[in-house]
């Protein structure tokens, strides 16, 4: 009984033994594998403008920004611009409340709307347009890369909604559009193919000495009866086409030149 439980023991392993002696060809030996030196690489860095506080006019005046339609900034964002306000006199306000509009539009010299993500109300556009009309200063931002993903739990549908889909509605009473794309650019740019440059200004005050900007994430704007301001080169590029339109840049600014 032993023997017979021996040899089948035998049988069983001497096979996968064999085996082994004829694949078998020692432990693997990792090969050195050259990385790069990353620590050796830097990022481009774009030049960074310096601020003439000295030269600046005093020109006083309220700012008002928007923060009542779910924008997405933060203040520390928009420090640059609170400090320039208040170099030349001015102040700066949020309207955080949509129902005291009306009341701060009253004593405001320019309303700034930066990246909504929550529709303008007909009597909003309304307001915003009275205001323009007589001779305040209306002034839209956008960001391509700032999105609001909504999840429907029911349909289980994914949706995204752009700053492009709350900001046309009220820019539309002065003949300015922002596409719902983005710019780049793979020949000339920022460090990145979505930092696209601008070297060509319109004549308006709001270009004056400027010589280069470069726009982060940026969309492409239009208008026929107003001023493209921002121009790019050929090689700034739309996502919507993969082409580039002369009638479409940067920043636009209206026929009267109160709303950009």
């Amino acid at each position: 009984m032993k023997k017979k439980l021996a040899l089948a023991l035998v049988i069983l392993i001497l096979p996968a033994f064999i085996r082994g002696a004829w694949f078998y060809r020692g432990t693997a030996e990792r090969p050195q594998i050259a990385t790069p030196d990353f620590e050796s690489f830097t990022a481009p860095q774009p030049p960074v403008g310096n601020a003439e506080p000295d030269e600046a006019k005093q020109l006083g005046g309220m700012v008002l920004v928007d923060f009542s339609h779910n924008n997405r900034f933060v203040m520390t964002e928009i420090g640059a611009l609170s400090d320039a306000v208040k170099q030349r006199g001015g102040k700066v306000e949020l309207n955080s409340d949509s129902s005291l509009l009306e009341f701060q539009l009253k004593s405001a010299s320019a309303y700034i709307v930066i990246s909504p993500s929550i529709l303008f109300t007909p009597y909003e556009i309304q307001l915003v347009k009275n205001f323009v009309q007589q001779g305040g200063r209306l002034m839209v931002f956008t960001d391509a890369a700032r999105n609001v993903v909504y999840y429907d739990f029911f349909s289980d549908t994914v949706s995204v909604y752009g700053d492009v889909d709350a900001v046309n509605p009220l820019l539309d009473p002065f003949d300015i559009v922002i596409n719902n794309d983005y710019l780049y650019n793979i020949q000339d740019n920022e460090g990145n193919f979505r930092n696209v440059i601008f070297d060509d200004f319109a004549k308006d005050e709001l270009a004056f000495g400027l010589k280069q900007v470069a726009f982060y994430g940026t969309h492409s704007v239009e208008t026929s009866s107003g001023l493209l301001l921002l121009r790019g080169s050929e090689s700034n590029l739309s996502s919507k086409t993969d082409a580039h339109h002369p009638s479409q840049g940067g920043a636009a600014v209206s026929e009267d030149g109160n709303a950009a």
